[in-house]
């Protein structure tokens, strides 16, 4: 196929919606390999999220892995949430990531002093990035994705990611699949391997 325009957002997703009251999310996976050949401009996230949905819109707490994150050219992690009142999305400190790293993403509610937290873990350096999110609103979805930017084809995403050993409080999702048909890749499928712990996000790679 010849796609004119390259394709940026959600290219897979497993999902569960308008759910009662998620209060902790804990998953873990491994960093995929790098992609294969991308341009420079390629950015890709894999995470999973919490959302909310505020009076002035949704509101997304994830601990993200990211390539090529501002140019890097290489693996980082780092908690996201956003946008805030001002419309703004907030980083935390970002870590360093290698191929093969055991990675912890992990969103939970902290009665006192009242926020969300949001923490990524490289398992194997102990290296650990969390920010806060106050108190957005319930949290109704829960997600595990692969977000990605100016792609062209399959050598601009990393290999399959395997989200296994996840953990709920207050609400467990009944996983569901979704593959954009828009994203100009193949091999993109959600394996959902067993409820509600463990789905592979499968690529071309």
């Amino acid at each position: 196929m010849n796609y004119c325009t390259k394709y940026s957002g959600w290219a897979e997703k497993a999902y569960e919606t308008n759910a009662d009251s998620f209060i902790k999310f804990v998953a873990y996976w491994s960093c995929p390999s790098a992609p294969p050949s991308p341009s420079s401009d390629v950015v890709d996230y894999l995470f999973n999220a919490f959302q909310c949905y505020p009076s002035g819109g949704p509101v997304i707490l994830q601990p993200v892995l990211e390539w090529n994150y501002a140019g890097s050219g290489r693996w980082t992690g780092a908690p996201w949430w956003g946008p805030d009142e001002n419309n703004q999305y907030h980083r935390g400190g970002p870590i360093e990531i290698s191929v093969g790293d055991s990675l912890e993403g992990k969103i939970w509610w902290e009665p006192s002093p009242q926020v969300y937290a949001i923490q990524i873990r490289n398992q194997d350096t102990s290296s650990t990035s969390v920010i806060y999110a106050g108190n957005p609103g319930i949290m109704e979805d829960v997600f595990l994705a692969l977000e990605v930017y100016n792609v062209d084809d399959d050598n601009d995403v990393p290999g399959d990611t395997d989200f296994h050993s996840m953990t709920f409080e207050g609400d467990t999702p009944i996983w569901k699949g979704d593959v954009d048909e828009n994203a100009p890749l193949s091999g993109l499928n959600v394996e959902i391997v067993s409820q509600p712990d463990r789905v592979i996000l499968h690529t071309a790679n």
